[in-house]
């Protein structure tokens, strides 16, 4: 499996990964989505060749700082999960393009938003925002914004400066 490029457990039940797993370094695509991982170990630094991480429903509330690592990483799912906050390991995946965090607890877009500089696709439906921080301006190639199903009762200025934005979704904000 060492030349393993590709690996799905979509829908597994899947708690825990054995540690043989984490030689598995020439992975580019894994979905781990629909199991029931209530955390990552640290070890998930040592898949650098991931370009694809999807760990959409499962129970996370928190990911390992060694995420960060995952230089090449441009799509992360983690929808319908359990976080009530952006992980800050996020905003050092200077190569992030598509981040899907549909369906979690979160509250706030932090300011440090705008280090994810590379993002097209941002999807943050059905969760708790209430409002767009103004750091959301300075996302340049911004192609998708979706903050439907949230409780966002004004918009910031800076979202006029969205000059490749194509597709903004605030529907059913309550």
């Amino acid at each position: 499996l060492q030349n393993l490029t590709y690996l799905n457990f979509h829908s597994n039940n899947i708690e825990d990964l054995p540690d043989e797993f984490w030689t598995l370094t020439k992975l580019e695509v894994l979905d781990l989505s629909y199991n029931n991982f209530y955390n990552l170990t640290s070890e998930i630094q040592k898949l650098k060749n991931l370009h694809s991480l999807n760990l959409e429903s499962n129970m996370l509330t928190e990911l390992p700082e060694e995420l960060s690592g995952l230089n090449n990483l441009n799509t992360l799912n983690l929808n319908i999960n359990e976080f009530i906050e952006f992980p800050t390991c996020l905003f050092k995946l200077s190569k992030l393009e598509t981040l899907y965090f549909n369906e979690n607890n979160l509250v706030v877009i932090p300011e440090q938003i705008e280090k994810l500089a590379n993002l097209k696709i941002l999807d943050l439906k059905s969760n708790d925002i209430t409002t767009l921080h103004p750091n959301i301006g300075n996302l340049k190639k911004l192609e998708l914004l979706n903050c439907s199903r949230n409780f966002i009762t004004s918009i910031p200025d800076e979202i006029y400066m969205l000059e490749n934005l194509i597709e903004f979704d605030l529907y059913y904000n309550l």
